[in-house]
């Protein structure tokens, strides 16, 4: 799980792109991701997971945070998982909660651009739906960390899919984005610290 949940520290990057042109959302934004990673694909047992993630992101304040829930479909079980994870870009730390605990590590990751970067490629474009419901969508693919991207947007910088492919083929993820909100974050304190993990961190992502 933990594998999948670095993946989103550099999801932004993808977060933006017109049909032929490169495109950024809002410096503020949310979304949700719906789908199915798949982690330890070179190995003799993989593990397969049910997952939806939260995502909020404001670029300027440098902070993010990421709410996870999830189950395993392989091995199959009855019990779900749930973390919420906020990367504080401006003070390198990370912090984990769970079961209402905190844990802080350091972030060593960058913070990632609102915009589609300049190394990333459009590899396709098509259209989807019929007769006045016709969308158009275009596939960009890009190399984050030694991990390879590749996400569809629309023509409104809509992003739509996302598939993570993780280096050496170590896992995969492919996620459906839904309740993409530009300008706007899930809710007006997504991003605020729980005071459970401020025990002498300061202030954090201000």
């Amino acid at each position: 799980m933990m594998r999948t949940l670095v993946v989103l520290s550099v999801l932004v990057v993808i977060a933006a792109a017109a049909p032929g042109d490169r495109c950024c959302l809002n410096t503020t934004f949310s979304f949700v991701l719906r789908g199915t990673p798949i982690a330890g694909m070179n190995t003799s047992t993989p593990t397969i997971q049910s997952q939806t993630q939260l995502f909020d992101y404001d670029y300027d304040r440098m902070i993010q945070r990421v709410v996870v829930n999830g189950s395993s479909i392989f091995p199959p079980s009855s019990f779900g998982y749930s973390v919420v994870i906020y990367n504080d870009f401006k003070h390198s730390k990370a912090y984990n909660v769970q079961n209402g605990a905190c844990t802080e590590e350091p972030l060593t990751a960058s913070q990632s651009p609102h915009c589609i970067p300049d190394s990333f490629t459009k590899i396709d474009s098509y259209t989807i739906g019929q007769n006045g419901g016709l969308k158009r969508l275009s596939t960009w693919s890009g190399a984050v960390g030694g991990d390879q991207m590749i996400f569809d947007v629309d023509e409104n910088c809509t992003p739509i899919t996302m598939t993570t492919i993780g280096s050496g083929g170590s896992f995969v993820s492919s996620f459906l984005i839904t309740d993409v909100k530009n300008g706007l974050l899930s809710s007006s304190d997504a991003l605020e610290i729980p005071q459970a993990c401020k025990h002498g961190a300061g202030a954090v992502g201000k």
